[in-house]
């Protein structure tokens, strides 16, 4: 037997060897019923379509007639009654014919569609016609449902309210990886794809998400059946490669219940009491048991466990903000109030790198300026977004205890929000903080040493001693003036000397004798509190949980903040070196020095010029087209502080760190369009050039051939400068400086431009100094005038003032190295600083001759 006959066998076999009889057809109806119908039909269609005409023909006569004359319409014009009744009677009829008429045309329709065995298309009417009406249909629904339904909901009873319902707006869901529980604190407006973005590192993964969890008990009685729908007091089961991030809190699942012996009935659980959840709120976040609560978690209630640090090989996860604050990776919590702080730490420690910033001596080498710690810019980028003013809430006198699972973190966060507090322009609202070394090795780490804001004494004895001596001097002071607090001191005797905030930190079980319930018994009305780790009896003890909740006993008045800052060790020392910069001028470690990028001059005849220094801009951009957005105009700046280039995933988690990743690789992809049709503008159609990118793992770069960028420019001319000699170099440096007129993007608020424009700002400061000190033996106006220029590019730079004054001295100006002075002293006093001995030192002696 054949292969083929053998196949032939085998599907005959797999036949079935009794067939299943087709079902009958269904039946006619009986002739007598399709007769009824048919006549009902005929009699139905006979009356509509006679009846109707014949009623209006009865009634209001040949419409013929009806209509109106020229002089019928002049009168109605004119506001003749007898013409007007005779128009609007012309109005009513014709509506009523041309009703009749709609309707005969539908019923001939319809019989055609029977008669020819062909159906009509449905009659749709416009698309924004239906929305109009159906979305007014809708609202006299929702309207007219709303005027009926509080009468019966007073009367009927109260039902209870299931956890899944959509007017909780925040919460928290059990989230499960594996064996782990973790709870997740859900906001109204979130979504998996932030689930997936914040668990899995990737917000494109929440379809593996909704997978798992379709169609699933979530919550008692309910299912996933929308995933663009999540609510508190869900369980949703993630991916196994997912990573918790910072701000969840593990706990332990709840217990099995064991196994039943044979024979034994299950009891059945009692039904739970009516529960109501408590109404949302619009400004704070949900207390703690508030959040926990959930009808299927027994163990939700729980107070969570210390904070754990994230596992080793979790990927990355980024900042997020919300209405409470920023939640670092870490783990810390940074309130909008303590955010705006370090914000403006951050920039003072910017100014205070421009004050003592010289030119290197290098001619290879440059110094690029080194970015602030990651936890500060992350808290800088997020508040230029959402500006917040500085907390200004008192903790209460006469000491207060810390203890919970938060209970460090928090006065971590307690001793930056102090040293943050006020400006230079308010020295009396400067916090100083006092404590131990043994507490601050343990909360900071070793190492950390004080200033004159933060003062590290040798044990709690001596940081008594200390406060001691304040309290003191305080209160003399007061009973000079017949006042009892500081505050009415600050009010009648402003010209006294600033009395700032003081604030005790150390451990209660350390600080748990009588001298040191008594030396806190006296601070009020001195502006001088103290917070211990630990309970404290003699004052006010508060517990603190992971995520900033506060909470007292019945008995003790809340005297502190519903939430505090929570920060973990690493953030806080990096922070604290930040604003320890902004107040001192201590440099950051010194970084290595790199070699400087340089970019080949363009080989094109005329090369477009795309200027970053100043305004963004491309110059004669005159051929037609399209504008250049905003964000082309970004990633041309980005560009240019990239000579080399930069891929995708980095341009899109510099320019766009908030947009979810696919959309950010498609904007990236336009923006890059946008900005090579707009270069096209200004130097002709070139297909693929300009911005160059050959492959789909290929950087973006300008390209240097056809582009020249001004930055570029300043950066080869001072790079040539240094080296060259003579007129060549005084002509090099003239080139750099008339370049740099304004910092790089002036007037545009990006995120990632910081350290950036500084080095372009080093460049131009570079390029003043060593012209005017070229030009100086020769031409002193010269460098005068120059210099003068530079300082209005940079008012801290004492460098610049030096130099001024040499110049000054060398046309014989002895007054107006005196005006330097002063000048120098009130910009630096914007930094709460004075001039250096150098500075001083220098105009004692150039205005002595």
């Amino acid at each position: 037997m054949s292969d083929d006959m053998h196949r032939r066998t085998a599907e005959l076999a797999r036949q079935p060897s009794v067939w299943v009889a087709a079902p009958p057809p269904p039946g006619r109806p009986p002739a007598g019923r399709r007769a009824f119908a048919a006549g009902r039909a005929l009699l139905g269609s006979l009356v509509l379509l006679v009846v109707p005409p014949a009623v209006l023909w009865l009634v209001f006569g040949n419409p013929v007639d009806r209509i109106p004359s020229g002089a019928t319409v002049s009168g109605f014009l004119a506001g003749d009654d007898g013409d007007r009744t005779r128009i609007l009677l012309f109005v009513v009829v014709a509506v009523l014919w041309l009703v009749w008429a709609v309707m005969a045309v539908l019923l001939a329709g319809s019989l055609l569609t029977v008669i020819a065995g062909w159906r009509m298309p449905r009659w749709r009417l416009p698309a924004p016609v239906h929305r109009m009406l159906f979305g007014l249909a809708g609202t006299a629904v929702v309207a007219v449902g709303a005027t009926g339904i509080p009468s019966a909901a007073a009367e009927s009873p109260e039902v209870p309210v299931a956890s899944g319902t959509t007017a909780l707006q925040q919460g928290t869901v059990t989230v499960l990886v594996g064996d782990e529980h973790y709870e997740y604190q859900v906001k109204r407006g979130d979504t998996l794809s932030k689930i997936a973005r914040r668990w899995l590192g990737d917000a494109d993964r929440w379809p593996e998400i909704c997978r798992l969890n379709r169609h699933e008990h979530v919550a008692a009685g309910a299912r996933l059946t929308d995933c663009d729908l999540i609510i508190p007091g869900w369980r949703l089961r993630l991916p196994e490669d997912a990573r918790p991030p910072g701000a969840s809190k593990p706990r332990t699942p709840p217990a099995a219940t064991p196994p039943s012996a044979p024979g034994t009935a299950t009891p059945v659980p009692s039904a739970p009491a009516t529960a109501t959840p408590p109404p949302p709120q619009a400004t704070s976040a949900p207390s703690s048991s508030q959040a926990t609560s959930a009808p299927s978690s027994p163990s939700a209630a729980a107070a969570p466990p210390a904070r754990e640090a994230p596992p080793v090989d979790a990927e990355p996860v980024a900042p997020a903000a919300d209405q409470d604050g920023i939640r670092l990776p870490s783990g810390s919590i940074v309130p909008w109030s303590l955010a705006a702080a370090i914000s403006a730490a951050a920039t003072l420690a910017w100014r205070q790198r421009r004050r003592r910033f010289r030119p290197t001596a290098d001619t290879a080498h440059v110094l690029p300026a080194q970015p602030l710690p990651e936890p500060v810019t992350a808290i800088h980028r997020h508040t230029l977004r959402h500006p917040a003013e500085p907390l200004t809430a008192r903790w209460p006198y006469g000491g207060l205890g810390v203890n919970g699972p938060g209970a460090a973190d928090a006065v971590r966060g307690l001793i930056i929000t102090a040293l943050t507090d006020g400006s230079p322009d308010e020295p009396g609202h400067r916090t100083h903080v006092i404590i131990d070394r043994t507490t601050c090795d343990d909360l900071l780490g070793p190492g950390v040493t004080g200033w004159d804001r933060l003062r590290v004494t040798a044990d709690v004895t001596a940081s008594l001693d200390l406060l001691d001596a304040h309290l003191l001097q305080r209160r003399r002071l007061l009973n000079d003036h017949g006042i009892d607090t500081i505050d009415d001191l600050h009010a009648q005797a402003p010209a006294e000397e600033a009395l700032p905030p003081l604030l005790l930190i150390g451990r209660a079980a350390d600080a748990a004798t009588a001298r040191a319930a008594v030396v806190l018994g006296l601070a009020a009305g001195l502006d001088a509190t103290a917070v211990l780790i630990g309970s404290w009896p003699p004052g006010i003890t508060c517990t603190i949980t992971t995520d900033g909740r506060t909470s007292t006993p019945g008995d003790q008045p809340a005297q502190v903040p519903a939430t505090v800052a929570v920060l973990a060790q690493d953030d806080a020392i990096t922070i604290l070196d930040t604003v320890r910069e902004s107040h001192t001028s201590t440099p950051p470690p010194a970084t290595q020095p790199v070699v400087q990028q340089t970019v080949s001059p363009p080989t094109a005849a005329n090369p477009v010029r795309l200027c970053v220094l100043g305004q963004p801009r491309i110059e004669d951009m005159n051929l037609p087209g399209r504008n250049v957005r905003g964000k082309a105009f970004e990633l041309a700046v980005f560009l240019a502080c990239h000579p080399h280039g930069a891929d995708t995933d980095t341009i899109a988690e510099n320019l766009l760190p908030d947009v979810r990743r696919k959309q950010a690789y498609q904007q990236v992809h336009t923006n890059a369009s946008n900005l090579r049709h707009g270069l096209g503008r200004a130097g002709g159609p070139n297909p693929g050039g300009y911005l160059l990118k050959r492959g789909t793992a290929a950087r973006y770069r300008l390209d240097p051939d056809t582009v020249a960028v001004d930055l570029w420019q300043l950066r080869d001319l001072l790079g040539r400068a240094r080296i060259a000699s003579g007129p060549a170099r005084a002509d090099l440096l003239r080139a750099a400086c008339d370049l740099y007129t304004a910092p790089l993007a002036d007037g545009c608020d990006y995120d990632w431009i910081t350290a950036h424009r500084e080095n372009a700002h080093r460049f131009g400061l570079e390029a003043h100094l060593l012209l005017a000190e070229d030009l100086l033996p020769t031409d002193p106006r010269s460098a005068s005038d120059l210099l003068d220029k530079a300082i209005g590019l940079d008012r801290y730079n004492e460098e610049l003032y030096r130099a001024a004054m040499r110049a000054r001295h060398a046309l014989g100006d002895t007054g107006g190295v005196k005006q330097l002075l002063r000048a120098v002293t009130r910009a630096l006093a914007d930094l709460d600083a004075e001039p250096e001995d150098a500075t001083t030192d220098l105009a004692a002696r150039l205005g002595s001759r």
